[in-house]
């Protein structure tokens, strides 16, 4: 059994997922086979330079004595810090772009932080300033590896999402030019002006590599702190992906859809947002999907 120092908060589906990791726990047990796309795995800081526009985790703890409740923060990382991320690509223009290795990583293997939320995988630029870690290996879940995609948050993130009927809920859908443009504010003060109008307002962020900032920030008017099963804010990681970056078009369709239903079926209006801009990779297929579109057409505000 290894200890951890922390878990980020893409992998909270080890916690908040039927059959992951019991609430508290701090002690993982380690897969040794190498570590695929998509897995949730303890790594080692090697490195952690000043100069790193990436160098701080958003992790998620439980609180004590409040058995449905748990909290985001950010820790800036040091050397020998131990915490768990998943394995996956970003892409970012104005931060950390990198991709998943090209082959499954074997325990060892070192490589970088691509985003606050705990993604890792290998940076684009190797003149850049990146937090390195060192692989200790995938976490071992019923005598396999953790991968993210059999941990949903949500229920029925595993069924079918074909050609299914739209939802009844009208839909708002926010995109814009480029990351950091402020498409979460616009939908952080949309979603305030709603709820303070007696709305049930549910939010959904489609596509974007995983991090709870702009879900708590959305569902609760602050960049971080507590949140419930209660929430009504979900993104990819929810439904079982670390980042939509460099995934097909039909499971990203997919997981898409899966969130937008969700949603539906627990707000009177969903909002919806698209990360960096509707045509960077890993957005383009959720923004033409026709079913997203033939939503917007008939149900759009």
């Amino acid at each position: 059994m290894l200890r951890v120092d922390h878990f980020a908060s893409t992998v909270r589906g080890l916690f908040l997922s039927p059959g992951g990791l019991a609430r508290g726990a701090n002690c993982v047990s380690l897969a040794a086979e190498p570590i695929p796309p998509g897995a949730a795995a303890a790594v080692e800081v090697l490195e952690a330079p000043e100069g790193a526009r990436v160098r701080r985790l958003e992790v998620i703890e439980s609180l004590s004595g409040a058995p449905d409740a748990w909290r985001t923060l950010e820790v800036d990382l040091t050397p020998e810090t131990i915490f768990v991320g998943a394995l996956g690509g970003r892409f970012a223009n104005r931060s950390v772009s990198g991709h998943p290795p090209p082959s499954p990583a074997p325990p060892g293997s070192v490589l970088d932080l691509l985003n606050t939320g705990g993604v890792i995988g290998v940076a684009d630029s190797a003149d850049e300033a990146v937090v390195k870690v060192r692989l200790l290996g995938s976490i071992e879940l019923e005598g396999g590896p953790a991968l993210l995609s059999g941990l949903p948050s949500i229920q029925g993130a595993a069924a079918h999402a074909g050609d299914q009927p739209y939802p009844g809920a009208p839909i708002v859908l926010i995109a814009g030019s480029d990351m950091d443009v402020g498409k979460t504010t616009c939908a952080a003060s949309l979603a305030f002006s709603l709820r303070v109008a007696g709305i049930r307002v549910t939010y959904v962020k489609l596509t974007g590599t995983g991090r709870m900032r702009d879900l708590i920030q959305v569902c609760y008017g602050r960049p971080s702190g507590y949140f419930d099963s209660h929430r009504l804010g979900w993104d990819f990681v929810d439904a079982g992906l670390a980042t939509t970056f460099e995934i097909g078009e039909r499971e990203s369709r997919r997981c898409a859809r899966i969130l937008l239903r969700h949603a539906a079926q627990h707000g009177e209006i969903v909002l919806a947002e698209i990360a960096d801009a509707p045509n960077a990779p890993g957005s383009i297929h959720t923004a033409t999907d026709p079913w997203l579109l033939g939503w917007l057409r008939w149900r759009g505000l």
